[in-house]
């Protein structure tokens, strides 16, 4: 294995990005309620794409469709992480087919969707990623 891949440089991001789109994406349609373990899921695909998307390769004027793309994975991350806690505020006739909570969730996921596209372009959120992440991910 070479270096650049034990550390991460060499992942596919776009790779990374649809693993994470397919998990939320699957996650959020079943049926039922939302559970914590779903919330649980929304934190580790959030940490993928924080540990293994170099987001300073998407950071100003252009880039536009990275960034967006990008943007929108990370909103349906916080989404899952938010759905369960936001459940117990709306009636129990079935949580994942309330209007009003959809409408909530749709709503986050706009807010932090346009929010993070914002700190992208302008450079705001931390170009590279930490140096106690690349510490963890020369271990594996």
């Amino acid at each position: 294995m070479s270096t650049a891949e034990r550390r991460g440089t060499g992942v596919d991001q776009a790779a990374v990005l649809g693993v994470v789109l397919a998990a939320a994406v699957s996650i959020s349609a079943s049926g039922g309620d939302w559970e914590l373990i779903e919330s649980a899921v929304g934190v580790v695909l959030l940490l993928l794409i924080r540990a293994f998307v170099d987001t300073g390769q998407v950071v100003g004027e252009g880039h536009r469709p990275q960034r967006l793309a990008v943007s929108g994975v990370v909103g349906l991350g916080v989404v899952l992480v938010v759905a369960w806690p936001l459940q117990w505020l709306f009636p129990r006739e079935g949580p994942k087919e309330n209007p009003a909570l959809a409408f909530v969730l749709a709503g986050v996921w706009g807010v932090v969707f346009l929010a993070y596209a914002r700190m992208l372009r302008t450079g705001w959120w931390p170009r590279r990623r930490p140096r106690w992440v690349n510490r963890i991910v020369e271990k594996f």
